[in-house]
C-alpha cells in the first residue's frame, strides 16, 4: 500500500467525528430528550404520564423489530444509503409528532421515529467504528456514544425553554429539522471500510493492510444463535438491566412529585445525562484495561448510590436531586457502550452485526416495558419509591447473569481452539 498522507492517516478520526455528530443529533435529541415532553404532552392530550410513556414503548418495539433487518442489510447495501434513509424517516416521524391531535397519532409518530433511528444510530455507527479502529476500540466507542449524552445535556434545558415559550409542537419540529443536518455528513465523510479510502484501520500494522471489502462474511441463523449458552445468558443480562434502568427520562416527574420545579426536573435529566456521558467514557476506557465486567460493576455501584439518594430528595436543596441523577447516570451507558463492547468481546467483529441487533432488540423491548411501567406505578402509588427497589433487584440479577455469560464465552472459545 502506498505511503499514507497525513489526511489519509488520520481519516479514521474524521469518521469518528462524523459518527459523533450523527449520534448526537439522532440519539441525543431524538431519544434522550423524551423526558421534557412527558408532562406537556400528557396535559394537552388529557392522558396520564403512563399513557404518554407508551410512545417510548412503541418507538422501542419498532426499533427492536427493524434492527435485525438492518444487521442483515449492512453487509449487502451501501451503509450510507441505510443511514441516510434512516435519518429522513426519523425527521418524518418528528414532523408527524408535531401535528398529532390524539394518542394513537402520537404512537404512530413514535413508531416511525423508532424505525428511522434503528437505521442510522448505534448499530450502523458501531459497525463502522469496529472497522476503522483496531487500537483502543473500547475508548473510541465510548467517545462516540458519549456524543448523544453530551447533546442531551445541552438540549434538554434548551428544549424545556422552547416548550415553555413556543409549545411542545414547535420543539418537535425543531428536532426534526436539525436531524436533517446529518445528511451531508453521511454522504461526505462516512465510509464503511478503511480500504475504500485506501488507508489502514487506526492502530493496525502496515502488513495488515486491508485489500478491500471483506468477502465471505459469516452468516448464522437466529436458531443457531440460540445454541450459544453465552448468548442466552447475555440476552438475560440485557433484559434485566434495560428493564430496570429506566428512571432518567422520569426525573422531571420525580422532581415535581417531590416539590421541585419543572426546571429542576429538566436539570436532573441533564445531570443524569452528564453522568451517562461520564459512564460512556469510563466504560470504554476501563474495559480496555480492566475488562467489561469490572467496568460495568463500577458504574452499577454508582447507580445504586444515586437510587438510594432518591429516597431522600424531598425537602433537600435543589442541588441534591441533581447529584443523585449524576450518580445514577453512568449505569445508563451500559445500554449503549456496554452492550456494544460485550457483543464484540463475545462474538467478534465478523459476527457482531448479526448478534448485536438481537441484544439491541432485547434492550429496547425491555426498556419499552420498563419505562412506561415506572409511569404506571407512579400513577397507581403516587410515589416512585417502589421503582427504586426494582432497580436494586434488577441490577443485582443483571450483573450475575453477565458474569455467567462471560465465563460461558471463555469456555466456548477455549473449546473452539
Amino acid at each position: 500500500m502506498p505511503k499514507e498522507s497525513v489526511r489519509e492517516r488520520y481519516y479514521a478520526f474524521a469518521v469518528l467525528a462524523a459518527c459523533c455528530f450523527i449520534l448526537g443529533l439522532v440519539m441525543g435529541m431524538g431519544t434522550n430528550c423524551n423526558g421534557v415532553f412527558m408532562q406537556p404532552v400528557s396535559k394537552e392530550l388529557d392522558v396520564g404520564i403512563g399513557d404518554v410513556s407508551g410512545y417510548v414503548t412503541l418507538l422501542g418495539i419498532a426499533y427492536a423489530l427493524f434492527s435485525p433487518v438492518v444487521g442483515r442489510l449492512i453487509n449487502r447495501v451501501d451503509i450510507r444509503k441505510i443511514m441516510s434513509t434512516g435519518a429522513f424517516v426519523t425527521t418524518l416521524g418528528f414532523m408527524l409528532l408535531s401535528v398529532t391531535k390524539s394518542l394513537w397519532q402520537f404512537y404512530l409518530g413514535g413508531m416511525i421515529v423508532g424505525i428511522g433511528v434503528s437505521m442510522c444510530a448505534f448499530l450502523s455507527t458501531t459497525v463502522i467504528i469496529n472497522n476503522w479502529f483496531f487500537k483502543s476500540n473500547g475508548l473510541v466507542t465510548g467517545i462516540m456514544m458519549s456524543a448523544s449524552s453530551l447533546v442531551g445535556i445541552i438540549m434538554n434545558p434548551m428544549l424545556n425553554v422552547v416548550i415553555s415559550d413556543f409549545g411542545w409542537r414547535s420543539a418537535y419540529r425543531l428536532i426534526g429539522a436539525l436531524i436533517l443536518l446529518v445528511q451531508p455528513v453521511i454522504w461526505g465523510v462516512i465510509s464503511m471500510y478503511p480500504s475504500q479510502k485506501n488507508v489502514l484501520p487506526w492502530g493496525s500494522a502496515p502488513e495488515s493492510a486491508p485489500s478491500g471489502k471483506p468477502e465471505g462474511k459469516k452468516e448464522i441463523s437466529f436458531g443457531q444463535m440460540l445454541k450459544y449458552k453465552h448468548f442466552l445468558l447475555t440476552i438475560g443480562f440485557v433484559f434485566c438491566s434495560s428493564f430496570t434502568v429506566n428512571h432518567l427520562n422520569h426525573f422531571q416527574s420525580v422532581a415535581t412529585s417531590n416539590g421541585f420545579t419543572p426546571a429542576v426536573g429538566a436539570a436532573m435529566i441533564s445531570f443524569g445525562m452528564a453522568g451517562e456521558f461520564i459512564g460512556k467514557m469510563s466504560i470504554g476506557y476501563l474495559s480496555d484495561r480492566l475488562g467489561i465486567f469490572k467496568a460495568g460493576c463500577i458504574v452499577a455501584f454508582s447507580a445504586l448510590c444515586g437510587v438510594t439518594g432518591l429516597f431522600f430528595i424531598s425537602g433537600q436543596p435543589e442541588i441534591f436531586p441533581m447529584l443523585c441523577a449524576l450518580s445514577y447516570g453512568p449505569v445508563v451507558a451500559m445500554g449503549s457502550v456496554g452492550y456494544s463492547l460485550i457483543a464484540r468481546n463475545m462474538f467478534g467483529k465478523e459476527l457482531y452485526p448479526l448478534f448485536y441487533p438481537y441484544m439491541g432488540m432485547t434492550s429496547t423491548l425491555a426498556f419499552s416495558i420498563g419505562f412506561p411501567l415506572i409511569g404506571y406505578i407512579y400513577d397507581g402509588c403516587g410515589s416512585y419509591a417502589p421503582t427504586y427497589f426494582m432497580a436494586y433487584i434488577g441490577i443485582g440479577i443483571a450483573f450475575t447473569l453477565l458474569y455467567a455469560a462471560l465465563k460461558a464465552a471463555e469456555k466456548y472459545k477455549s473449546v473452539q481452539k
